[in-house]
């Protein structure tokens, strides 16, 4: 049995980078985002992004989405890979990220392998959408 070969880059500082985020991708998300945040009608939308490592992925939406949405990027460890700090990461779990924000929508990239935070994201009354971002085929996110 040959196992595939799997290549990952890596900071600087040797954190491995799970997700390259380009241009089209982020427009498109953001897209997809401001529209929904229409479609639920609400007045100060949040958008919470548990998880989220480095924040790059919230830091990039915020400077697309309308500018009455509020996106927070949130992880267990706080920013972690970051090198430069660019981003700003509150230091909570999905739990407390969740109760704290309240928010209308949640983001997951890439959640651990045989974990699911879905449960807990349908459990927070404010939560209207959840947008799971990763792969499935092959099992290395999520459950």
């Amino acid at each position: 049995v040959v196992a595939p070969r799997v290549d990952f880059f890596f900071s600087s500082s040797g954190h491995k980078i799970c997700e390259l985020l380009n241009v089209e991708y982020i427009d498109k998300l953001a897209e997809y985002l401001t529209e929904r945040v229409k479609s639920l009608g609400t007045e100060s939308p949040i958008i919470v992004e548990v998880g989220a490592g480095d924040g790059r992925l919230s830091g990039f939406l915020r400077q697309r989405l309308p500018e009455k949405v509020q996106i927070f990027a949130t992880d267990i460890q706080g920013c972690v890979g970051d090198d430069t700090n660019s981003f700003h990461v509150e230091k909570l779990d999905a739990t407390e990220a969740l109760e704290r924000f309240a928010p209308s929508i949640v983001l997951s990239s890439w959640m651990s392998m045989g974990e699911d935070r879905t449960r807990s994201f349908r459990a927070q009354n404010s939560t209207q959408e959840y947008v799971l971002i990763g792969e499935v085929d092959f099992g290395v996110s999520g459950k």
